[in-house]
């Protein structure tokens, strides 16, 4: 496959390799991959992986008197990130239980528009940034630290994209599907064509 960047990957059952153009070999798992087709008949995957394929956790360089906390680069590492300390389970429990609720308020999203279900989207990942920093040492050290604020969007969105992706795929395919089928359809003829 040749990724957007123009990069090359190879997919074995699992994995997702790299070939051409990155500075160094490395593999990750696939998590999950969707096709889609465009309004010119091509078609293209989009691959959900465990991991950056392009880059690799860096120190800081120079001499910095502020830590550097490394973005998280796997879903494990988000959820360390989150979760790490023992007093935030209590947060972890409320959190899962508005994740549930977000998740089950996408099924009343089928047949709303795109952009409808995006600025759902946006708006239940506002509010779990907000529950989450409603925690007093969350709410400081992102306040002291710019990078560990960053790091906490990331890992909330992941947290968040992982808990909701089976419904949020499912209403998008649902809201997208006439346009599918109607892509499928001049597809079809087009081929006959041929």
């Amino acid at each position: 496959y040749i990724t957007i960047s123009g990069k090359t990957v190879s997919v074995y059952s699992t994995k997702v390799s790299t070939k051409y153009g990155f500075g160094a070999s490395k593999e990750v798992s696939l998590l999950f991959s969707e096709t889609f087709h465009s309004d010119v008949g091509e078609c293209y995957r989009v691959f959900c992986i465990a991991d950056f394929l392009n880059r690799n956790i860096d120190v800081a360089k120079g001499a910095s008197s502020t830590v550097k906390h490394p973005s998280p680069a796997s879903y494990q590492q988000c959820l360390d990130l989150l979760w790490s300390s023992p007093d935030r389970q209590k947060v972890k429990t409320s959190l899962d239980k508005i994740m549930e609720s977000f998740a089950e308020s996408y099924d009343s999203l089928e047949g709303e528009t795109l952009r409808s279900i995006v600025d759902a989207s946006n708006s239940h990942f506002t509010k779990a940034m907000q529950f989450l920093l409603r925690d007093s040492v969350v709410r400081k050290s992102a306040r002291h630290n710019r990078q560990y604020m960053d790091n906490l969007k990331i890992a909330v969105e992941t947290y968040m994209m992982n808990a909701v992706h089976k419904h949020l795929f499912g209403v998008i395919t649902a809201t997208m599907a006439g346009e599918d089928a109607e892509i499928n359809k001049i597809t079809r003829n087009l081929v006959d064509l041929q």
